[in-house]
């Protein structure tokens, strides 16, 4: 494929790679950032994207990641965990599944029928093909990072109640 083929092809993956990567979805900031563009900017400096196509393509993978651990943390079946509970208790799942389940699920196409919704975010987190992260503390700070996301996009202050 020549240069142009697949500067034609990421653009055209644009809009997605973007979305999953929580990126410019806000139609006039991508509006912007084509201007600047046109204006002569590399596209990858006028979108954020300082590494190319490549990079946003891993951040994708990255946001994929995290999510699913998220998901993860959140699918415990232990409701009365604290935060910090939930955290060192996935650290012992991803370890559990590491080494039991990913080996016989990895090559599925999705996980198994009858799989806890937990161990459906993990295939889904290890299906990105990154490091998964070991330590409770690396997996609590994924966590906050993704509460953090969703109380930042939390639209429910544009719900009136009244109506």
């Amino acid at each position: 494929m020549s240069p142009e083929e697949q500067n034609l092809h990421w653009l055209m993956e644009l809009p997605s790679t973007l979305a999953k990567a929580g990126r410019m979805t806000d139609g006039w900031k991508l509006g912007m950032a084509l201007r600047d563009y046109r204006d002569g900017t590399p596209l990858e400096a006028a979108l954020g994207l300082r590494g190319g196509p490549r990079t946003a393509l891993v951040q994708s993978r990255y946001t994929e990641r995290n999510r699913a651990l998220f998901e993860a943390w959140l699918a415990i079946p232990e409701p009365d965990l604290s935060p910090w509970g939930r955290s060192v208790r996935l650290e012992q799942e991803v370890q559990r599944f590491a080494q039991m389940m990913w080996p016989v699920w990895r090559d599925m196409s999705c996980p198994p029928e009858g799989a806890s919704a937990m161990r459906a975010a993990l295939w889904e987190a290890f299906r990105t093909g990154l490091k998964i992260p070991g330590t409770a503390r690396q997996l609590d700070a994924i966590v906050k990072k993704e509460q953090s996301l969703i109380s930042e996009n939390d639209c429910s202050c544009w719900i009136d109640a009244d109506n």
